[in-house]
């Protein structure tokens, strides 16, 4: 596993929603469209057995599987919620199985560029710094303010920091983790990055107050929010198109203002019709997704 800067968990970095001032809009660039391949790195099996990911999917209601991964130089975490306990695999082989002293119902897994494992456990309100071995570190506790927010999950900063990010919050946090914050903003490459939105086709990431990118769609644009920095500098973001069902919407922001749009079909996975996103240590953008008896980890290129 690559060897990064120091870890600091810090809420600073990627909180994606409000931060940006209004400010005159430049002609933006046309959008690139991209088509997307789909690689498969992992498939795991489903099941009450102990080398399978735990899986409830009820008629009728939502079903319960892991959410939260992290990909590495070399493995792949999965945070198994329902058995509470993370699972490594490398070579596609599982290798490692760590209970987790916590409950990690919804919760959401990061690896330091140090190697440690940083677990957040909503139901507890607390985010854990484990070994591999599984051993607690350190552990922070979330403030109120932030700990009732949605959209929490933990992600990795651009020189291998874990950061406690929140996605789509609407109100002014003051401390998390001992980290001060001046708003709803992220911090990465020694920048201060935000979102707002024009219209309900468009919105504006900027950078330290001024604008950087615009992101359009066709359809009622929501939830633009980041996934982290791939090897070449460019921003991952994800988003919502509301008049797309079942698809997500990738922008690439480059550093020199170029925007590439990717549209992501969720429909393969009929078991979970939200899969979950994440940038790996590599930079490379990956997808989890489920059917009724396995998982799939695909690695997408565009």
């Amino acid at each position: 596993m690559r060897i990064m800067a120091g870890t600091i968990v810090a809420a600073a970095l990627l909180l994606l929603v409000g931060g940006c001032a209004s400010q005159a809009a430049k002609q933006a660039p046309p959008i690139a469209v991209r088509e997307v391949a789909f690689h498969t790195v992992l498939t795991a099996p489903l099941g009450d057995g102990p080398a399978e990911l735990g899986g409830v999917f009820p008629d009728n209601a939502e079903c319960r599987v892991p959410a939260s991964y992290a990909v590495t130089d070399d493995a792949v975490l999965i945070l198994d919620t329902l058995k509470r306990r993370i699972v490594e695999y490398r070579g596609g082989a599982l290798t490692r199985v760590v209970s987790v002293p916590a409950v990690i119902d919804g919760g959401s897994i990061a690896v330091g560029g140090e190697g440690d494992w940083y677990v957040y456990d909503p139901p507890t309100g607390y985010v854990l710094r484990l070994t591999p071995r599984g051993d607690v570190r350190q552990r922070w506790a979330v403030p109120d303010e932030l700990g009732a927010t949605a959209w929490l999950s933990l992600k990795l900063g651009r020189g291998g920091e874990v950061v406690l990010a929140v996605g789509l919050a609407e109100c002014r946090l003051g401390q998390t983790l001992g980290q001060p914050v001046d708003g709803l903003s992220f911090r990465g490459s020694n920048a201060r990055y935000g979102v707002r939105y024009v219209d309900q086709h468009t919105a504006r990431v900027c950078a330290d107050g001024r604008d950087r990118w615009s992101v359009s769609t066709d359809g009622e644009l929501r939830g633009v929010t980041p996934l982290g920095f791939a090897a070449d500098g460019r921003l991952i973001a994800e988003a919502v198109d509301l008049s797309l069902s079942r698809r997500l919407l990738v922008f690439a922001l480059a550093p020199d203002g170029s925007v590439t749009k990717s549209v992501i079909d969720m429909a393969a996975f009929e078991a979970y019709p939200t899969p979950a996103l994440a940038v790996g240590q590599d930079g490379e953008l990956y997808r989890l997704g489920f059917t009724r008896d396995r998982a799939v980890l695909e690695r997408l290129t565009f």
